[in-house]
């Protein structure tokens, strides 16, 4: 049997909208939005997304789809890429 589950509700019951990177952080009324708290470059958000991701796959053995593209100069960047140069 197939069913959905919400991403928030995933990111919520591992405790992944408890993480935070430099500045970014996970907005406490909504788990899918990401704010930033304090002077957060866009590494710290980069990173925050990828902490989030990697925490719930840890948990429930599911892999989150990214929605958000990070495209910078040297054109897109991918979340799952783990030799990204930043």
């Amino acid at each position: 049997m197939l069913c959905k589950i919400p991403a928030a509700w995933l990111i919520e019951h591992s405790n992944a909208n408890k993480l935070s990177v430099g500045g970014a952080c996970v907005y406490e009324k909504h788990a899918l939005i990401i704010i930033n708290k304090s002077n957060a470059n866009w590494f710290d958000i980069f990173q925050l997304a990828r902490d989030i991701k990697e925490k719930v796959e840890v948990f429930y053995n599911i892999s989150l789809e990214n929605e958000v593209r990070f495209i910078t100069t040297k054109g897109e960047i991918d979340l799952n890429n783990e030799n990204v140069q930043f």
